[in-house]
């Protein structure tokens, strides 16, 4: 009896392991593609990618154990989860690389090359695309070859390594000439052009845009037309021929805000302020800059932005493994009170079982209990400690902001300071009242939440009352603000428009003695956030004329208005009426 239950508890065994194995290898089939589709169209699902990575390696197949890494890398870095992103990166490679899988191999070392590219550590980027050009180079993949190729010569071009970089561009074109592909040359005549003229190869650059703009810009991407364009422009600049430079800048600069891309748009300005200040023309380099400098303020922003999302997530992340494996035991726990069930009711059934094997029975059973109960404790033990983590996470989320907050405010006092037309000091004093708010609220900051704006608004009245108390019984303040929380790096320069524009008005909006009231709204409206502040004073002569003035104040406005992505209009409408929409802004509730 006892050795004839050994043999059914074995086929069983065995059978449920076949059935499991069948199942794992028909869900790594639907999740593969699965994940693949939606890659495709642009979405990085990071639940299916790990549950792709769960069955691979419990499969313990390395190529699929690699394939599901670097599902999970590209998934990470999209999300700007850069430690997890680079952990899986290299797994993959090297799982790849042990399997001479050469396609997926150079796939992987893109990935690690970009992600490279995006954390500023170039050596290491270049180091990466050369290993996809060799794995490529294996496939014998011509267009990818290519691609990698043109990305590492612009790297090159940009760091000062212009000599790699021209050898690379001529490795490029000596491919794309040997397929006899129209495509693979015109996209080659394009990246010479550009890339030709960062790396100071002007002659060349300039023959490659002519040829492309002759014979293939209207049957070719816009990205092209306008990379040839910009090339084309920063080579005739640097040849001293600026009346034919400035409008293939003006066309690169066109086709760069019809693509969307800001990071070209503000690599357009700064060439175009290089050459200005070159030929002496200091008034259009001084505007060209301007516009340089909101676009990098704007994409600083953004990048800052990344970063806190970048630690929120890593922590997301982390809870979320731990979640996982508290759940797994959990699950495992249940499991072990059904068997418990099971065992007895196979006790019961077996009347010929020996008291023996019951008791070995019964001492397995609780001694494998006990071991669980301890593991539960230690899993208990660990969600303590991660509340601690959460905690240390929140305290430096608001240190950074802090800093922020500080730099801030030494660049109000230089602005004072470099300005001529501030001769009041107590506006200097003023200009703070909005940042010291901006500290008591993030003094208070709990958690991981936001700003509430209701509040913050009440806090700004109250400190604007008290520092016009002579005008207290005739000017009236009113205000609608939506209830909501906004992150701290939206509240900065959102408190200082606000601020500015407000003080503005209680100076200059009303006369001596005269009655009054200002009024501010804030409310999101079709994805966008709308400030307004609204008078019922003098108005102004001209509606554009305090934007363009040069005041300390309204540089201020424009500065914190490029950092929000934010378009002003100001106009009178019985006193002054300041309209501000906003598109770059994070809610938080």
């Amino acid at each position: 009896m006892k050795h004839t239950l050994k043999t059914i508890l074995s086929v069983i065994l065995i059978s449920s392991t076949l059935i499991g194995y069948s199942q794992e290898e028909g869900g790594l089939s639907e999740l593969n593609n699965s994940i693949s589709a939606a890659m495709g169209k642009g979405e990085f699902p990071i639940e299916l990618m790990l549950s792709y990575d769960s069955l691979a390696t419990a499969g313990e197949d390395a190529s699929q154990i690699a394939q599901g890494k670097y599902f999970l890398a590209e998934a990470y870095r999209n999300k700007r989860l850069y430690n997890l992103a680079r952990e899986n990166y290299d797994a993959a490679t090297a799982g790849f690389q042990s399997s001479d899988n050469n396609a997926a191999y150079a796939q992987a070392s893109l990935g690690s090359a970009e992600l490279y590219k995006e954390q500023g550590l170039n050596a290491e980027s270049i180091g990466a695309y050369q290993q996809a050009i060799e794995a490529y180079k294996k496939e014998n993949n011509i267009n990818g070859q290519l691609d990698v190729l043109y990305s590492l010569a612009k790297l090159q071009a940009t760091q000062g390594q212009a000599s790699q970089a021209i050898t690379n561009l001529g490795k490029a074109t000596q491919l794309a000439t040997a397929t006899n592909d129209t495509s693979a040359i015109v996209r080659d005549l394009a990246y010479q052009s550009e890339i030709g003229s960062i790396a100071g190869n002007y002659g060349p650059a300039i023959r490659s845009a002519k040829s492309y703009l002759r014979n293939f810009r209207t049957n070719h991407t816009p990205k092209l037309t306008a990379i040839t364009q910009l090339g084309n422009a920063i080579s005739l600049g640097k040849t001293g021929k600026t009346f034919q430079a400035r409008p293939a800048f003006a066309e690169a600069l066109s086709g760069f805000n019809r693509l969307g891309d800001r990071h070209r748009v503000a690599e357009t300005y700064k060439y175009m302020s290089e050459m200005e200040r070159a030929v002496l023309n200091y008034r259009n380099a001084s505007r060209y800059r301007a516009k340089w400098d909101n676009y990098q303020d704007s994409l600083l922003a953004i990048k800052h932005q990344a970063d806190i999302d970048q630690v929120s997530g890593e922590f997301v992340e982390k809870t979320r493994a731990k979640d996982a494996e508290y759940d797994r035991m959990s699950t495992e726990l249940e499991g072990i009170k059904s068997s418990k069930s099971t065992v007895r009711n196979i006790l019961i059934g077996a009347l010929g079982l020996t008291l023996l094997t019951l008791g070995g029975f019964i001492f397995f059973l609780l001694n494998d209990k006990r071991k669980k109960s301890s593991t539960i404790k230690g899993l208990n033990a660990t969600k303590e400690g991660l509340e601690k983590e959460r905690k240390t996470l929140t305290n430096e989320i608001k240190s950074r902001v802090s800093n922020n907050v500080d730099i801030l405010s030494q660049v109000m006092a230089i602005l004072d300071k470099s300005n001529a037309k501030s001769t009041d000091p107590k506006k200097k004093i003023r200009r703070e009242y909005a940042v010291r708010i901006l500290r008591q609220n993030i003094a208070q900051w709990k958690d991981l939440e936001g700003i509430g704006m209701v509040d913050y608004f009440k806090k700004l009245e109250k400190e604007l009352y008290e520092q016009h108390r002579d005008k207290e019984h005739l000017i009236s303040f009113s205000s609608q603000v939506q209830n909501m929380k906004l992150d701290a790096d939206t509240v900065v320069p959102l408190g200082i428009i606000c601020n500015e524009a407000i003080h503005n008005a209680l100076q200059h909006a009303f006369r001596h003695g005269e009655k009054g009231n200002i009024n501010l709204s804030l409310k999101e409206e079709n994805n966008k956030l709308m400030l307004a502040i609204v008078d019922n004073g003098l108005g102004v002569p001209d509606a554009s004329l305090p934007i363009d003035s040069g005041g300390t104040g309204y540089t201020l406005i424009r500065r914190m208005a490029g950092i929000l992505d934010a378009e002003i209009t100001v106009r009178n409408d019985k006193g002054t009426n300041i309209q501000v929409a906003i598109n770059n802004y994070k809610k938080m509730d």
